[in-house]
């Protein structure tokens, strides 16, 4: 084996290297970004059932479809 080939395999194991390290950071970060939406899901819908529980007769048609949707 010739040096190139040898520099050609740690290339390629950093690259592999390097793939698997973005591999686990899109991973975190998608667990990241779930719990995220979870949390402003539970708020908006805590501050529409608010709404609800105050609004007058009128208004509770709109307070209550606003919680559903």
């Amino acid at each position: 084996m010739e040096v190139r080939d040898y520099v050609f395999i740690g290339i390629l194991v950093v690259n592999v290297c390097a793939l698997g390290a973005t591999l686990w950071s899109i991973r975190v970060q998608s667990k990241a970004t779930d719990a995220r939406n979870y949390f402003y899901i539970k708020k908006k819908i805590g501050d529409a059932w608010g709404r609800y529980s105050i609004s007058e007769k009128n208004e509770e048609d709109f307070n209550f479809s606003e919680i559903l949707s």
